[in-house]
């Protein structure tokens, strides 16, 4: 009964891993797609607002009447179309008709399909441009955005189509197919699985609680570029690995369980990535209270280090050197910060040669700072100016969003975040607070 007992367990484990996995892994790219329409949408809008702005209105009224005007403005059009590379730039009237685009022939077609949007074509036409969902043309998405664009007297003649296909989000439609190839592969491997499963379950579980908090993009083009680039590897990593394993069951009959215990490990290296862009880019208010910040750093150091040790690096906390016994201040936003410092401290330090430090002080009446610091290597002084800056990063898989967070959030308090070195040549990162936050976002 005992054995039996533990295999059920086993393979419940194993079921709840897959499911979790892959659910988790939809809800990831869902979100992180929804995020990258919504910002290519915006992009659209911003081209077809600079266009407009820039389209003769004189000429804009005599465009039915007046070929050479419609050879202007379909010369301005194309110009646009192919140096922003986007799929197709026309201007249309309420039936529909085009009156001029940006393709060379000039020819007048029919945009019908403009009308599967009546509620974006009305906002439009009332003066607010806006964007489309996302619609797949022959498995190809497209985006479409409308902009007003005005005649000389202010009246609105006709609306500025830009059309573009987002293909940045084809890497997310992949990984939809990989997900899927993943669940109809577990309902195969979930006896063989099951204990290699609930280990991975539980290092996902760990993962997951150690993610970090991330901060916004700074440009859309640096938004799809960057959210791209990162998680292509680990989708690529694990599209080759269920394919191979795939393909070896079809062959042989038998499950590499090796080569499937790494996948847990990318998806949670996708779900960090996806977590701190998420984090970035959304704004959250703090939610000050009174406490006591040295008893604050003593559970936070207890949370990351309960045994005064991370990742096999000594944590020490020295002693105070006159913190206020009370301040005001959100204590799971400083936690983060606190927990992201030491853990960065932990991997500067090489092994048992070195350490970390933190240590508490202030002023008791107007502020109290607490610093990290570590044995490492330190941080070289031309790089302490950029350290905070979004994206930079000396790490082979960081995202370089972990400090610029850290940052927000102490900046969210009043208070500042300081990079320098340590007497011993180590980093030393300080925190310095306001005894009183104000309630405010983390931007």
């Amino acid at each position: 009964m005992g054995k039996m007992s533990s295999d059920r367990l086993a393979a419940a484990s194993a079921a709840m891993l897959i499911v979790t996995v892959n659910l988790g892994g939809w809800y990831l790219v869902d979100q992180a797609t929804s995020t990258l329409e919504r910002e290519f949408g915006r992009r659209l809008v911003s081209v077809g607002q600079t266009m407009a702005a820039g389209l003769d209105p004189d000429r804009i009224d005599r465009l039915e009447s007046d070929a050479l005007a419609r050879e202007i403005v379909g010369g301005q059009l194309e110009q646009v179309r192919e140096q922003l590379e986007v799929s197709e730039l026309f201007l249309f009237d309420k039936q529909a008709r085009v009156v001029v685009d940006a393709r060379p022939d000039r020819r007048p077609w029919s945009a019908d399909y403009v009308g599967l949007e009546p509620e974006l074509l009305a906002a439009a036409w009332a003066g607010e441009g806006g964007f489309s969902a996302v619609r797949n043309v022959e498995n190809v998405p497209f985006m479409d955005a409308y902009v007003p664009v005005t005649g000389l007297t202010g009246e609105i003649r006709y609306l500025l189509a830009v059309e573009d296909s987002p293909k940045r989000l084809q890497v997310f439609r992949g990984f939809y197919t990989t997900l899927a190839a993943l669940g109809l592969l577990s309902a195969i491997i979930i006896v063989s699985l099951a204990l290699a499963q609930a280990r991975a379950l539980r290092r996902l579980l760990e993962a997951r609680e150690r993610a970090a908090d991330a901060d916004r993009l700074s440009s859309l083009g640096q938004l799809g570029a960057t959210v791209a680039h990162e998680i292509r590897n680990p989708l690529t990593s694990l599209s080759a690995t269920a394919q191979v394993v795939l393909r070896r069951w079809r062959k042989s009959g038998r499950i590499d369980e090796e080569m499937l215990e790494d996948l847990p490990k990318e998806v949670e290296r996708v779900n960090r990535i996806i977590t701190e862009f998420l984090g970035f880019s959304r704004e959250t208010p703090l939610a000050p209270a009174e406490g006591a910040p040295r008893q604050f750093i003593e559970a936070g150091l207890k949370a990351c280090a309960p045994e005064d040790v991370v990742d096999g690096v000594v944590v020490r906390l020295l002693e105070d050197q006159g913190s206020p016994d009370h301040a005001v201040f959100d204590a799971d936003k400083l936690r983060q910060v606190l927990q992201n410092l030491v853990m960065n401290a932990a991997q500067a330090v090489n092994g048992d040669e070195g350490e970390v430090r933190v240590r508490t002080g202030g002023k008791r009446r107007t502020e109290w700072w607490f610093e990290v610091c570590d044995d490492g290597p330190g941080v070289p002084a031309e790089d302490r100016a950029r350290i905070f800056e979004p994206y930079f990063t000396s790490k082979a898989k960081g995202t370089g969003l972990g400090l610029a967070v850290c940052r927000q959030v102490v900046k969210a308090h009043g208070g500042r975040l300081e990079c320098g070195e340590d007497p011993g040549g180590g980093a030393r990162f300080r925190a310095t607070l306001p005894v009183t936050a104000k309630r405010t976002s983390d931007r």
